[in-house]
């Protein structure tokens, strides 16, 4: 959870991970099972994505989202799950198509975050 330590090789990003800073894309879901309500991995996109490190775990979305900023300029955001699926964008460089094609990214507004449906 948030605030919690875990062990050391889930946070740290690969050998030269933090050379890749500003490159590739962050992934953040909401988490439906146990632990934070929201989980996250930054990928580079050179060449072959490769993983680089995975996030703590946030209870907010907006933190998991800043966490993301500070990697890449690319954000995925994926809340809900079945009919409420819903994808966002929320980093400085727009991810997917433009809206009526598919997959829609809507555009992350920090203000009005999504309500989980309970």
């Amino acid at each position: 959870m948030e605030g919690q330590s875990q062990p050391a090789s889930v946070h740290q990003p690969r050998p030269g991970g933090a050379d890749l800073r500003g490159t590739g894309t962050v992934f953040i879901a909401e988490n439906f099972g146990s632990g934070p309500r929201y989980i996250g991995h930054w990928e580079s996109d050179e060449g072959q994505p490769t993983f680089l490190e995975q996030g703590p775990g946030w209870q907010e979305p907006n933190k998991a989202i800043s966490w993301g900023r500070e990697r890449a300029p690319r954000i995925v955001v994926r809340t809900g799950r079945g009919e409420s699926l819903r994808l966002f964008s929320a980093g400085v460089i727009a991810v997917g198509p433009e809206k009526g094609r598919e997959p829609y990214f809507e555009e992350w507004d920090s203000r009005t975050p999504p309500q989980r449906d309970v």
